[in-house]
């Protein structure tokens, strides 16, 4: 079971040292939000999704803090279908009609508005940072590729401890398999939405 316990477990048994134990979820913690700016995956992924008849209304979709990207948006039609939306920059939104059904969405801020808006129910699919939880229990991400994240904390361990030489190996080790993923993921991944956008 790849859980924060396993990291920390694992993490102390590496550098033999009893006194690391209070640093152990500051370095998993320090790990995961920098394998997160780096990583992607189909274990990253997740939904946002807004309900219709919602009161009061908000134009808009809002995203959340764990939201690293946005690999597109979707609105669903009077015919129980899912359309895709493409993006538009904020400075076109003027150039779409005002009613209609939704033909296009830009962002602002945190904030997804299709254009034009209808009270309609839409999905935005995202990819979201990894935040690895307390005890037990299970991340996907982390249970998937269980040496990315020991190696990164790893990497911030010896980087606490002062030695340069070791620090600079872990890094390296968790960077060359995330980007690996990444890479593949993507590869995948192309066709799949109607648009990538970074937040």
């Amino acid at each position: 079971m790849y859980s924060r316990n396993w990291l920390k477990e694992t993490i102390a048994a590496y550098l033999h040292d009893s006194t690391v134990t209070a640093h152990l979820d500051t370095w998993i913690d320090m790990a995961a939000l920098r394998v997160s700016q780096v990583l992607q995956c189909y274990e990253m992924e997740g939904e946002i999704s807004r309900q219709t008849n919602v009161l009061p209304i908000q134009e808009y979709i809002p995203l959340t803090s764990k939201v690293r990207r946005l690999l597109g948006v979707q609105w669903k039609s009077t015919s129980g279908s899912f359309i895709n939306l493409p993006s538009v920059g904020r400075h076109e939104a003027g150039y779409y009609k005002s009613d209609g059904s939704p033909s296009v969405y830009y962002i602002e801020g945190q904030k997804i508005y299709p254009l034009p808006f209808q009270d309609s129910e839409y999905i935005a699919q995202v990819i979201e940072n990894v935040e690895i939880p307390d005890g037990d229990t299970e991340d996907p991400t982390l249970s998937a590729y269980p040496m990315i994240f020991l190696n990164a904390a790893l990497s911030e361990a010896y980087d606490w401890k002062q030695d340069p030489e070791m620090m600079a190996r872990y890094e390296q080790k968790w960077h060359q398999e995330a980007q690996q993923i990444t890479a593949t993921y993507l590869s995948e991944r192309i066709g799949d939405a109607p648009a990538v956008r970074a937040m």
